[in-house]
């Protein structure tokens, strides 16, 4: 089989695929933030051959990240944290501080044209780190419709650090009402906001009232937050009051109907007067 290796516009061969039984292929997990050495054994003593390391990631083109040559070539190492560097028996891919789209497949290649071999197959996969805390901050309740609400949550990967995840796009607030069956999805998503806390600003009206949730989706899992509620502090106050005037209204009416069945019996015997005087004031 032909294939047709191309670096640049000006750099481009032509060889001849072949395949052995000495291949390998290795899968390699490593967090976000580590290093991770890749190696693929050479021989120094033939000449004519050069080993190259190509990086596939899906939906982009092939990476050439460096290459056993005779000279230098500066359009090879084009990535600042991968070092290709060759040692007497083998050739080795360095690379520094793995970012989560590191990932992918790293393939070494041995070519003595007109042929090319691929002598191992890596299957790069950069893990972020876990989310362990989602801490939601209690805002203080509007007192009047109207008033502006600002929900916050902070999503970090070590509590202690007060470390971010790197990937920060797939922010989701819930929402569960009082009167709502199913809780409502309220999507927030924030692609420039580069810090572990978000923020939720609205307009509070009395219908929206109910328990905000903080959600984050990672790794095949939706961690949530402990959850915010907003009351409607204004109803509360409304509610109570209407119960604190409607108790005075009662206690004064009450009070006032014993006052004039005093009255009215003021000239009965002492034993009415006082029993019944006795039984207002103990009901």
């Amino acid at each position: 089989m032909i294939v047709s290796v191309v670096v640049n516009e000006s750099f481009s061969f032509f060889l001849f695929s072949g395949c052995t039984d000495s291949h390998t292929f290795v899968r390699k997990t490593v967090g976000v933030g580590q290093s991770v050495n890749l190696t693929c054994t050479r021989q120094a003593s033939l000449h004519g051959q050069t080993l190259y390391w190509i990086r596939l990631v899906s939906g982009k083109y092939p990476e050439f990240l460096g290459g056993t040559f005779s000279f230098d070539y500066d359009g090879i190492n084009e990535t600042p944290h991968i070092t290709a560097k060759q040692e007497p028996e083998a050739f080795i891919l360095y690379i520094h501080e793995t970012q989560l789209s590191d990932t992918g497949f790293y393939y070494c290649i041995k070519v003595n044209e007109p042929y090319m071999e691929f002598m191992n197959a890596t299957f790069l996969r950069i893990k972020e780190p876990d989310i362990i805390d989602i801490i939601q901050v209690p805002p203080s309740d509007p007192e009047h419709p109207g008033d502006s609400v600002s929900l916050q949550c902070s999503v970090l990967s070590d509590s202690e650090k007060k470390t971010c995840p790197e990937q920060q796009d797939r922010m989701f607030w819930f929402r569960a009402g009082s009167d709502e069956s199913h809780p409502r999805l309220i999507y927030k998503r924030s692609d420039t906001q580069k810090s572990c806390v978000y923020h939720s600003s609205k307009t509070f009206n009395s219908s929206d009232a109910g328990t905000y949730y903080c959600a984050v989706a990672t790794c095949g899992q939706i961690l949530f937050g402990n959850g915010t509620t907003l009351i409607n502090q204004v109803k509360i106050n409304n509610h109570l009051i209407r119960g604190g005037i409607t108790y005075h209204l009662l206690f004064l009416i009450f009070h006032f109907q014993c006052f004039l069945l005093f009255i009215v019996f003021q000239d009965s015997a002492c034993g009415q007067s006082v029993q019944f005087l006795f039984c207002c004031a103990s009901s």
